[in-house]
């Protein structure tokens, strides 16, 4: 089941892009950085490079790498994607 944009853009109603991606990965879990990208660019009226994303997660230490995952290119070749995710604060 897909949600609307306008019901994502909801979930994710934050000013700056570090919250918004932090509410992203709060909602949803572990995410890799395409994957990030992509709901984020397809849920959002502004939207963000590969580059700020990088830098959003590797820049706050709120953001984990959990893991490594592999995709293909169109030309068949492998690479390592990181896996992401948040840790909340317990109050």
């Amino acid at each position: 089941m897909t949600e609307s944009p306008i019901r994502l853009r909801q979930y994710y109603g934050a000013k700056s892009a570090r919250a918004r991606v932090g509410s992203m990965l709060a909602e949803h879990g572990d995410m890799n950085t395409h994957q990030t990208l992509d709901r984020y660019n397809q849920t959002l009226k502004h939207s963000i490079t590969m580059r700020e994303l990088s830098r959003i997660l590797a820049g706050d230490s709120r953001f984990t790498k959990t893991g490594m995952t592999s995709t293909r290119t169109l030309a068949g070749k492998k690479y390592p994607i990181t896996v992401w995710n948040i840790e909340l604060e317990v109050a």
